[in-house]
């Protein structure tokens, strides 16, 4: 999927506010951004396929540019199907799992954003056995996002951006009012992409990963 800039949604932008200056405008773009593509989880984003390797324990995410993961959607080892668990489940249900040697792919879990691991040390290596897709954000300084999410959301993601600006106390550009206008169009959106880009995944996201509603 190619990427584009936010640039094309930030000139779409900052005319409406123009007192609140182009740097300003273009980091509440990006923050919207982040949280649009966290919590709907509509950039997605096949990694190349990775190896297994024998007494290797994690394995690193690769992600996108400068982007980030927010989670995985769906992994598969040798084309079939692994599932995710949290380390409590693990720890339950699996006895030693942590030390434990065997190639035992039917669950993955992450204990960070931007690795994950199996309930065992491989023993055999793969090569090009690991296939997984992620749902991603841009980075805390990136201008870039995946093309679909810009061309079917930039009106949202404008809706998001403004209401941000515009709910700053005591700025030349604040208005509260038309702010939480702009602000239920946003959260109208987003849970509008929520809905369509998930329907066909469960819920796969860690213990780590928290969204917050916006404000």
């Amino acid at each position: 999927m190619p990427l584009v800039s936010l640039q094309d949604v930030f000139e779409q932008i900052e005319p409406d506010i123009p007192l609140a200056g182009s740097a300003l405008v273009m980091q509440k773009l990006r923050d919207t951004a982040r949280d649009f593509c966290q919590f709907s989880r509509g950039w997605q984003w096949d990694a190349p396929l990775a190896s297994v390797v024998a007494n290797q324990e994690s394995y690193n995410i690769v992600t996108l540019g400068d982007s980030e993961p927010v989670t995985i959607l769906y992994m598969s080892v040798d084309g079939t199907e692994v599932f995710p668990k949290d380390t409590a489940w693990l720890d339950m249900n699996i006895t030693g799992w942590r030390t434990a040697s065997g190639d035992d792919f039917r669950f993955y879990t992450q204990e960070s954003r931007r690795t994950f691991r199996f309930p065992s040390i491989p023993l055999t290596a793969k090569a090009n056995a690991i296939f997984y897709r992620l749902a991603l954000k841009p980075g805390p300084s990136s201008d870039e996002i995946d093309e679909d999410v810009w061309s079917d959301w930039y009106d949202v993601l404008g809706a998001g951006t403004k209401s941000r600006l515009m709910m700053m106390p005591n700025k030349p550009w604040s208005d509260a009012r038309t702010g939480a206008f702009h602000g239920r169009v946003y959260e109208i959106g987003r849970a509008k992409a929520r809905i369509r880009y998930n329907k066909n995944f469960t819920d796969v996201e860690q213990s780590f990963h928290s969204t917050r509603r916006f404000a």
